[in-house]
C-alpha cells in the first residue's frame, strides 16, 4: 500500500507483509516484553525468525520469552533478550547497544522495529546526563 505525505510517497507495510516477506531472518524488536512489541515478537518467532528482544527490565524480558517459547513450540528461530536498555539513561543505551551488538554476532540485520516508549517519572524530558 502506498500513501502520499506531502511531497514524500511512503510504502505502508502491516507487520503481517513484512513477515511475509522476511520469513527466516534476523530482527531486533525494542519495548519487547508487553502489547505490541511482544505480539510483534511472537509473530516474528513462529515464522522462525531470529529475534532479539531489547527491554529495560531484564526479569521481564525474560518472562515474556518463555511465553513465546512456550505458545511457539515449533519455531525454529532463536530469541535473544537484552536488556537495560533505559532511555532516560545515556550510559545504559550504550551498554545495551554494546549487548545488541554481541546478540547480532555478526549477522545480517533485517528488520529492526522501534517500539520502545519513554518512560519519566518527571515532568523534564530529559536524561540523566541532562540532556
Amino acid at each position: 500500500m502506498k500513501s502520499t505525505l506531502g511531497s514524500f510517497q511512503v510504502n505502508l507495510f502491516s507487520h503481517q507483509k513484512i513477515i511475509q516477506i522476511y520469513p527466516v531472518k534476523t530482527a531486533i524488536v525494542t519495548g519487547s516484553n508487553t502489547g505490541i512489541g511482544l505480539e510483534t515478537v511472537k509473530q516474528l518467532y513462529n515464522k522462525n525468525c531470529n529475534v532479539i528482544m531489547v527491554v529495560r527490565t531484564g526479569s521481564k524480558g525474560n518472562i515474556a520469552l518463555e511465553t513465546v517459547l512456550k505458545e511457539f513450540l515449533t519455531s525454529n528461530g532463536d530469541s535473544t533478550v537484552v536488556a537495560g536498555c533505559d532511555y532516560t539513561d545515556l550510559n545504559l543505551i550504550k551498554c545495551a547497544a554494546e549487548n545488541v551488538i554481541d546478540a547480532i554476532n555478526d549477522k545480517p540485520v533485517s528488520i529492526i522495529i522501534h517500539n520502545a516508549e519513554l518512560m519519566t517519572s518527571s515532568k523534564e524530558l530529559t536524561s540523566a546526563q541532562g540532556l
